[in-house]
């Protein structure tokens, strides 16, 4: 997924030095930034690779105040 989310964004941008730079803060830095705290938070989270792989691994029910399912992930 993350081969992809990063083709997606090179032919996007088409610069190799801006797509580069753009993978790595989709990729590693957007997840830091949402939170379970707030709905749109949680929301906008739940759509990062990095929060989908964590809820596909992770044993048991979530314990946030906005849970997904795995179907979701």
């Amino acid at each position: 997924m993350c081969a992809v989310a990063g083709r997606a964004i090179g032919s996007a941008i088409r610069h190799t030095s801006a797509s580069m730079v753009a993978s790595v803060v989709a990729i590693l830095v957007l997840p830091i930034v949402f939170t379970d705290g707030r709905h749109w938070s949680a929301v906008a989270g739940h759509a990062t690779l990095y929060q989908a792989w964590s809820r596909l691994v992770e044993i048991g029910s979530p314990r946030t105040d906005f849970p997904w399912t795995i179907g979701g992930a």
